[in-house]
């Protein structure tokens, strides 16, 4: 239930404006971080050059909120490209999170496979040259899977899974750290309580999070650190 309060506000820093006041020379490795936060701040510029498919504004601040947001709810008629918006979000949020296993789930498998076939066609695209590097296996197609691998040092998955007829049953051991589904109304609540949202309970880097957790706790007992500056590591979405 909705209260009005209950609510957790995070404020989100201008990077735009922290990048123009970088002063001097930036290292190699520096050089790549900076412009990575920055296509990922501007994702409206990065989804136009490496794909050629420019967004409205309605459209990029959907797809920025589908980033930075942990659970995300696009309520639309038809013909407000709530597919398409999902086709790109399966090529572009594994390019900036490594080792992540992103699920598209449909009310049938083949709505969902035809999201990633659309995504697809974008990275064949005359335009989407760059885009295209980043998937040189292209889409694989199987009975049960559709699936795209993109390779390591990435080592990020985008599959879509058919609910299948026996209720997703089969589908139960499936983890990934995020999960698209497409026209949730059409699929039932206890599908989406007990089959779908397990989905989500493996963390990326579970063990990873909790030595530096172990280590903030130590540096805030010796005073070297406050509470609020400890690591707020991504959730599963």
């Amino acid at each position: 239930m909705w209260k009005s309060g209950d609510q957790k506000f995070k404020n989100y820093s201008d990077y735009n404006k922290e990048v123009s006041e970088l002063l001097g020379d930036l290292g190699d490795i520096e050089t790549r971080i900076t412009l990575t936060n920055f296509l990922r701040a501007n994702i409206g510029f990065t989804i136009h050059h490496f794909s050629g498919v420019e967004l409205t504004p309605q459209q990029e601040i959907i797809m920025k909120a589908m980033f930075i947001k942990d659970n995300f709810l696009f309520v639309a008629g038809r013909g407000v490209s709530k597919s398409f918006l999902i086709s790109l979000f399966c090529l572009f949020y594994p390019l900036f999170y490594f080792n992540t296993k992103t699920c598209l789930i449909s009310a049938n498998f083949r709505s969902a496979r035809r999201i990633l076939e659309n995504a697809d066609k974008i990275l064949n695209s005359r335009r989407a040259k760059l885009l295209k590097q980043c998937f040189p296996n292209g889409l694989r197609k199987g009975t049960d899977i559709c699936k795209f691998e993109i390779p390591n040092p990435c080592g990020s998955e985008v599959f879509a899974l058919p609910l299948s007829s026996s209720g997703g049953q089969g589908l139960r051991g499936t983890r990934a750290n995020a999960v698209c589904v497409d026209e949730g109304l059409l699929i039932t609540k206890d599908i989406q309580e007990f089959i779908i949202r397990p989905f989500l309970t493996a963390k990326m880097n579970f063990q990873e999070e909790k030595e530096i957790a172990e280590r903030e706790t130590e540096l805030i007992a010796a005073g070297m650190l406050k509470e609020s500056e400890r690591i707020s590591f991504p959730k599963n979405k």
